[in-house]
């Protein structure tokens, strides 16, 4: 049966579980942010807290000796709390791989969350939470205690530091972190953190050198929302342990996913006019933060379409089957994912006439040549421009334009196209096929060759 409690009591759990600020909304962050990362949202009762609190409570054998009529402990700045993970003896195995809660591999005296609450294989550990004086199953110090520091704030996907304090700072033992996150709907799921040793630290307090013993952990949020952070300290031999958890409010994800996007070998801006989609299909080269691949749409009946192959990462082209004054607008989704909001911006594109490509050997031919020799400049099965979207491709003309005295083009039967030196001196060689009427720009490419 749920306890009873006071408004008050109500209220200074509350507090202990917040900080002096109780959030009602989200914040808005300052800073470059994500759009709408900053909107604020109204999140669940924090209340809410109260009532996980309460429950994991009762859930303990030992509850009045924990925490009777809910009074904190004289000198514990975090309220005591039952561990949100119940062990075997109640028939709750810890979540495993299944719901991707694996238990962390750790080297040197760091050991992972055990199910029966405790430490390292064959040492006596608790079952559960301690009732707080530090006198655990296997006996204790009497009077081990931790206390937890949360920032009030995270964000989604971003690394926030976790630091729990030990009492006395001689303990040696280990530190479990846990933490039960809240969405927006007031789902709840549980994650385990890892563990991390106790670890003893020189201060300086009030001028004064003074030993604490302190262990600490990242917390990665999944979902924005509320977040209750649990920390277990087990102390070595005796077992014993103390237990304690506090609370966070975890807005969206701060960081624009920014990408930057070409098309066709033109970049394209995030402006509304401006970009220009040719006719038949145009290459896609895009980056993001993430390094995912961004999902581009257009109309259904628009002169547009996007096409993508399946690998990883996908090959992306758009397909123009118009020209202007037709128009279409591409819309543009980064994926996100971890510290980076999704973003998406939609381009309305002018339509034009395409542009002709061939594959020729002259791209990589020798620009230098002897007199008497030749060089090739298009293999017999280069005497076309390159197919495109209802284009077989058309046949490419060269041409000497300027140094006729210096070399001249010469084609063989097969239709291999060769450049022949005639004297010393620079010519220019031009390939060159018709356009095709309000469909493909005519192919132009000039090359420039030395004869010795």
């Amino acid at each position: 049966m749920p306890i009873g409690v006071t408004d008050a009591e109500r209220d200074a759990l509350l507090e202990q579980l917040y900080g002096e600020q109780v959030p009602v909304t989200f914040p808005v962050p300052d800073g470059d942010y994500a759009e709408g990362a900053g909107q604020i949202v109204v999140g669940p009762d924090p209340e809410i807290m109260v009532e996980v609190a309460i429950m994991n409570l009762n859930d303990q054998e030992n509850f009045s000796k924990l925490c009777p009529d809910l009074q904190l402990p004289p000198g514990l700045p975090n309220p005591p709390m039952g561990w949100p993970l119940p062990g075997p003896e109640v028939g709750n195995d810890l979540p495993g791989p299944e719901v991707g809660n694996d238990l962390p591999v750790l080297d040197g005296d760091v050991f992972p969350i055990l199910p029966d609450g405790g430490g390292k294989p064959g040492s006596e550990s608790g079952s559960g939470a301690g009732d707080g004086s530090g006198s655990g199953p296997g006996g204790g110090a009497g009077n081990l205690r931790i206390a937890l520091a949360v920032p009030s704030e995270a964000f989604k996907g971003v690394p926030t530091e976790l630091e729990a304090e030990v009492y006395p700072a001689s303990t040696d033992g280990y530190v479990e972190f846990a933490v039960q996150e809240i969405d927006l709907t007031g789902q709840q799921s549980v994650r385990i953190l890892g563990s991390a040793p106790v670890e003893k630290e020189q201060v300086r307090v009030d001028g004064q050198t003074v030993t604490v013993a302190r262990a600490s952990l990242d917390l990665v949020p999944e979902d924005y929302g509320d977040a209750i952070v649990y920390a277990r300290v087990t102390e070595k031999g005796s077992g014993a342990q103390d237990t304690t958890a506090r609370a966070a409010v975890v807005n969206p994800a701060p960081f624009a996913d920014n990408f930057s996007l070409t098309v066709g070998g033109d970049a394209w801006l995030p402006v509304e006019t401006g970009n220009v989609l040719g006719y038949g299909y145009s290459p896609v080269e895009f980056t993001t933060m993430t390094g995912d691949a961004p999902r581009i749409t257009t109309p259904v009946d628009g002169p547009c379409q996007v096409l993508s192959t399946r690998s990883i990462p996908p090959q992306i082209r758009m397909l123009g089957t118009a020209i202007a004054p037709k128009r279409c607008s591409f819309t543009v989704t980064t994926p996100g994912g971890g510290a980076y909001a999704p973003v998406s911006y939609t381009y309305d594109v002018a339509l034009s006439m395409g542009t002709q490509t061939a594959t020729l050997a002259a791209d990589k031919a020798k620009k230098t040549i002897k007199k008497g020799s030749m060089v090739t400049v298009a293999k017999k099965t280069q005497t076309k421009t390159d197919e495109d979207y209802k284009l077989k491709g058309k046949k490419i003309n060269w041409s000497v334009t300027s140094g006729k005295d210096v070399c001249a083009v010469k084609m063989s039967s097969s239709g291999k196209v060769s450049v022949k030196g005639k004297k010393k001196g620079t010519c220019t060689v031009r390939a060159k096929a018709p356009k095709v009427k309000r469909k493909y720009k005519s192919f132009t490419e000039f090359y420039n060759f030395r004869v010795k």
